[in-house]
């Protein structure tokens, strides 16, 4: 039951407009090489090729047995590389790779190499434990794909960078739960507007995967929802001096507002980033981000909590509403309820509910009757 489960949940990931990253554990006898196998036929049904990545020699050649067996009778072209080929065997198993002549390719890291090139490669298997040197990282850099705010197809790292304009100086990426998400954050509104592609992180584990890769050919990763943004053009350093003079403007404002919140923020500032919305929330660049920490959560780890920055958009109608509540005075009950009332906004875009909802409730009930 386990083993058709596993092969069940691998076929709707891979049916999944999402890209597919799923870890199968089993015991000695639990049937993985079966999933995999089952995949694999699945993709080349579909005429993707599979690559599947072995640690050792010998392994390389019993799964190459093995997938020879179980694939008799179909068509489906199987090979191997390892060093028990010679060099002309190696070239030819090459050449017919890139002209997608071989549906599934079976070796070592030997498929990392920098001449190992797929026509259309749509799976690829990495059977038990291995090591992994900088290039063989490098070269599986190559192999992740995203969706992006810019096709509708799954991109590469390296179309991303090619798409780049020169003053871009790192690579752009979002967290959500799915596309259509993850294009509606407040966080988008300026990368957008300066047309900027975004590659979008549907998965909880992709993140946790772009930290370990840290970068990608010289150009490093950021998310859009950590830190300050900055974009590093002319035009950009401009609306950050206006922000900046903006924000000593109303320091007393800003101060007041975290003091009200308390230790629900970590910082509040005058944003950059928010072009139509009110407020929106991000993290600290140094700690967890707010999609990690829900993540934690999940797997009952709390401890992991993102230091929260809430940012105001201070041309947004609301800004000047809490100017003038400010200036009637920082301890009414007005300027409290709407200074908690645009951070549990700020929770609920990220998907977060506030703590205690029956309050916020009560809070909007009262709002809306004024």
């Amino acid at each position: 039951p386990d083993q058709l489960k596993a092969t069940n949940d691998v076929k709707r990931d891979m049916e999944s407009e999402n890209p597919m990253d799923r870890l199968v554990c089993g015991d000695v006898g639990f049937g993985k090489t079966e999933v995999a196998m089952r995949a694999a036929f699945k993709a080349c049904c579909d005429s993707k090729q599979v690559a599947v990545l072995v640690p050792t020699t010998v392994l390389a050649l019993q799964h190459y047995h093995t997938f020879t067996e179980r694939f008799d009778g179909f068509p489906v072209t199987i090979e191997y590389l390892n060093r028990f080929k010679t060099t002309k065997q190696q070239n030819e198993i090459l050449k017919r790779l890139e002209k997608g002549e071989i549906d599934i390719i079976i070796g070592t890291h030997r498929l990392t190499g920098k001449d190992v090139k797929f026509k259309d490669l749509g799976l690829l298997v990495i059977d038990e434990e291995q090591k992994f040197g900088v290039a063989a990282k490098e070269k599986l850099k190559d192999l992740v794909l995203f969706p992006s705010s810019k096709e509708e197809k799954l991109v590469t790292l390296k179309e991303y960078k090619e798409r780049m304009p020169e003053s871009q100086k790192k690579i752009y990426y979002a967290t959500g739960k799915d596309k259509a998400s993850i294009e509606a954050l407040p966080q988008m509104e300026l990368l957008r507007e300066k047309g900027l592609e975004v590659l979008f992180c549907t998965d909880p584990v992709d993140e946790f995967a772009i930290e370990a890769l840290h970068d990608y050919d010289g150009k490093e990763f950021q998310s859009i929802a950590r830190g300050d943004l900055d974009l590093g053009d002319a035009e950009s350093e401009t609306a950050k001096k206006e922000t900046e003079d903006i924000a000593k403007k109303n320091d007393d404002l800003i101060k007041d507002i975290k003091e009200t919140l308390g230790e629900k923020v970590a910082d509040v500032k005058v944003s950059q980033r928010l072009k139509t919305s009110a407020v929106c929330l991000v993290a600290d660049e140094m700690g967890p981000s707010l999609s990690m920490e829900q993540t934690f959560a999940e797997m009952d780890n709390p401890l992991f909590k993102a230091k929260r920055i809430l940012e105001l958009n201070p041309h947004h109608d609301l800004f000047g509403r809490l100017q003038k509540l400010h200036e009637a005075g920082k301890d009414s009950q007005d300027f409290k309820d709407y200074c908690d009332l645009l951070y549990t906004q700020a929770l609920l875009i990220e998907g977060i509910l506030p703590e205690n909802p029956v309050d916020f409730a009560n809070k909007v009930a009262k709002l809306m009757a004024k």
